[in-house]
């Protein structure tokens, strides 16, 4: 049963990946996104401040993804793949706000001025005290040593 289940969750998402290749293709644009508008799939308070315009299409795909790809550690691997660290740069992404039944729980989690939790609140020292991002150098991630110390012809990526 385990295996069945995990095979549906793979089928589905396959289907999803595949109308994203099609769209992107340039066919079914429309009906695509007319469906999606006309189900109620479609969320004008999703942020999409990338950095760069994209068609509306394309905003629904990527929305699509992120609620549908939520959880499973994909989403910084489509930030890079879409170049949008303006997305995230100088930002502090903080949680659901701290109600007295979470305090009951843990009265010691870090919370902003506003109320959310705010886990990185001390962690992060970028822009803003948000996230840092150097386009330049931060695109390609640092070879492991152990792979350079295995392969001599291997060289670092530039700034790391």
């Amino acid at each position: 049963m385990k295996k069945l289940f995990i095979g549906l969750i793979f089928l589905s998402s396959l289907t999803a990946f595949s109308q994203d290749i099609e769209l992107i293709g340039g066919t079914n644009k429309n009906d695509f996104f007319d469906f999606q508008q006309n189900e109620g799939h479609f969320s004008s308070s999703y942020n999409s401040d990338y950095g760069y315009a994209i068609p509306d299409y394309l905003h629904e795909i990527r929305r699509e993804r992120t609620v549908e790809l939520y959880g499973e550690g994909f989403r910084f691997d489509d930030l890079m793949r879409w170049r949008a660290h303006e997305y995230f740069v100088g930002k502090r992404f903080t949680g659901t706000y701290y109600t007295d039944e979470l305090r009951a729980i843990d009265p010691n989690m870090p919370v902003n001025a506003e109320g959310y939790l705010d886990p990185l609140m001390n962690v992060l020292t970028g822009p803003n005290n948000g996230y840092g991002f150097n386009p330049e150098r931060d695109y390609l991630r640092p070879l492991p040593i152990n792979e350079l110390t295995l392969n001599e012809n291997l060289t670092q990526n530039p700034g790391w």
